[in-house]
């Protein structure tokens, strides 16, 4: 015959065991939920900290942008019709030069039986690589390319007015500009010229690499063209 005692234990531990489960399970739920919302925490700041590829304040509707085809591929990875569009009329922070894409009929085989002259007279391959002519481009198998440099920014603006012309600024590397400007690795300035000029703006890995003499890792041809608004 079963205790009517040791029964009514079993009952109780069986019953303990249960909400033991329960309480276990709910723990667990909870500390799942603490931790996704302290995941979505992390996952929000970081973005917080990562720069915007488009800055309202870079548009300037004034800004009048030559129609120059000089593709450049911007941060935001959407190819533009040259860099002038894409930081006045798009906000677009940074670019490289040429288009995103590149098409693969851009390029034929080398032609090795060309023989080229050296004048420096800059066109920009389909493929967003700068080459010193027409016939360099030609020989490297460049089926179209335009006049000038890849990325070149061309403005029009009225006589006196301040323009700002440059790129975003990176900590780790060195900016130098062509002519020289008052100010040591200013990656953007601000200009009021008078007549037409034209400005480049050298990029290096380093400081280093400037001081030694080493090829710039990328440069920016900037374009001015001035004219008398007030007839």
């Amino acid at each position: 015959m079963i205790d009517p005692e040791s029964k009514h234990a079993d009952k109780s531990r069986v019953k303990k065991f249960f909400v033991s489960v329960i309480i276990a399970i709910l723990c667990v739920v909870l500390l799942s939920l603490i931790s996704s919302c302290e995941k979505d925490d992390m996952s929000n700041n970081d973005l917080a900290d990562v720069p915007s590829c488009i800055e309202e304040s870079s548009k300037n509707k004034e800004v009048n942008c030559t129609v120059l085809d000089q593709p450049v591929c911007g941060c935001d990875g959407v190819t533009y019709t040259n860099a002038c569009e894409a930081r006045y009329n798009y906000g677009v922070t940074s670019w490289t030069k040429g288009a995103c894409e590149m098409d693969s009929s851009c390029m034929e085989q080398v032609v090795d039986s060309i023989d080229c002259y050296l004048e420096y007279e800059p066109v920009c391959g389909c493929n967003g690589i700068t080459y010193a002519n027409e016939c360099v481009a030609n020989k490297l198998g460049i089926t179209e390319y335009t006049s000038g440099t890849c990325g070149t920014t061309a403005l029009t603006i009225c006589k006196s007015e301040e323009v700002t012309i440059g790129i975003r600024f990176q900590s780790e590397r060195h900016y130098v500009w062509t002519p020289d400007q008052d100010c040591d690795n200013c990656s953007e300035i601000v200009i009021e010229p008078s007549r037409d000029v034209e400005y480049t703006l050298s990029v290096y890995d380093s400081e280093y690499d400037f001081v030694n003499s080493y090829n710039p890792v990328n440069s920016y041809d900037f374009k001015i063209r001035v004219e008398d608004c007030s007839k």
